[in-house]
């Protein structure tokens, strides 16, 4: 059963918009640090991270959310999961820059994980997340949690073969 939230060009098509556009900027403007084949990786795994948990814990089995204006897929919810890509990238980029290790790992995963709350809350009050059956913004945190320890295991994953073959990744 299709749920219509809005029908009109509102706030969180702008939320949408603007998430992807200044996350895209952002990539472009910081220094280069990765190869633009890991810059590649980084940018999938988080547009396709974000799209497997928000698919699994969206769907109707569990059916804990909708995003955007309806219940059905939209070219905005693409668009979202496309601006997580660059967050991803972003994440790995300031851990690697700092050289983030040890308990700043913890501090570090933390920190991005309540923002990451935050900013979802933001997403709810606007209407770019819908609740169903019960969630609350504070069950994702231990989902972004997951996902940045992921991130984290797949760049140093990265980083051990790029040192084993002295050279580019994917070369």
């Amino acid at each position: 059963m299709k749920i219509v939230y809005d029908q009109s060009f509102n706030a969180n098509e702008i939320f949408v918009i603007l998430f992807i556009v200044l996350t895209f900027i952002t990539i472009k403007i910081l220094p280069k640090r990765f190869s633009k084949k890991e810059t590649i990786l980084f940018i999938i795994y988080g547009a396709f991270i974000s799209t497997m948990f928000d698919n699994l814990i969206g769907i109707q089995v569990m059916n804990y959310y909708d995003i955007n204006d309806s219940s059905e897929y939209s070219i905005y919810d693409a668009l979202l999961y496309i601006g997580y890509g660059p967050v991803s990238y972003i994440f790995l980029y300031i851990y690697d820059r700092y050289s983030i290790t040890g308990l700043n790992t913890v501090f570090y995963v933390t920190f991005w994980s309540l923002i990451a709350v935050v900013v979802e809350l933001i997403a709810v009050k606007i209407g770019v997340f819908h609740y169903l059956n019960g969630y609350q913004t504070y069950f994702s945190f231990p989902i972004y949690l997951f996902v940045q320890c992921v991130a984290i295991m797949l760049f140093h994953l990265v980083k051990r073969i790029k040192a084993n073959e002295k050279g580019d990744l994917f070369s």
